[in-house]
């Protein structure tokens, strides 16, 4: 057996477990309560509110009343899968039936951190931010959740 295998099998692939382990896990992070309420994009999605309720989310995009609905697979508490179930634009009708994974990386008393990747770009993760939106507009309310009912 080559120096170059027993270095491997003695000393480097004890210490990837272990490191893999330790990386791949999200049982070190306990996350906040992310399963229900309002939550919000920055930059450029500033417009869209985001309402989860049990195992659906819709996005409403203000600026336009454009919604998109996804159902929710919470996995852990920091991770979920995630499904595009309907949507209001023709445009949007190919992401219906498009899955995804989405982790929280991390977390603060303003929103989470989270990493999301995409059955039609599985090579691509997405990285972004949520705030915690305690204060949308009632009639954007009122008006999210008659979209959710109708629609789930």
């Amino acid at each position: 057996m080559e120096i170059s295998t027993l270095i491997y099998e003695n000393y480097y692939r004890p210490f990837f477990i272990l490191i893999s382990s330790i990386s791949f896990s999200q049982d070190f992070l306990k996350c906040p309560d992310v399963k229900s309420g309002y939550y919000g994009y920055d930059g450029e999605l500033k417009s869209t509110i985001i309402f989860r309720k049990k195992d659906y989310q819709i996005e409403y995009t203000m600026n336009d009343d454009h919604w998109l609905i996804m159902s929710l697979d919470w996995v852990s508490d920091c991770e979920c899968n995630i499904t595009f179930f309907e949507v209001s634009r023709t445009s949007s009708k190919p992401l219906i039936g498009v899955k995804g994974n989405v982790v929280i990386t991390s977390h603060n008393n303003k929103g989470y951190t989270y990493d999301s990747i995409w059955s039609n770009e599985p090579d691509f993760v997405l990285k972004g931010n949520l705030y915690y939106k305690n204060q949308a507009p009632k009639k954007i309310k009122k008006k999210m959740k008659k979209i959710l009912r109708k629609n789930t």
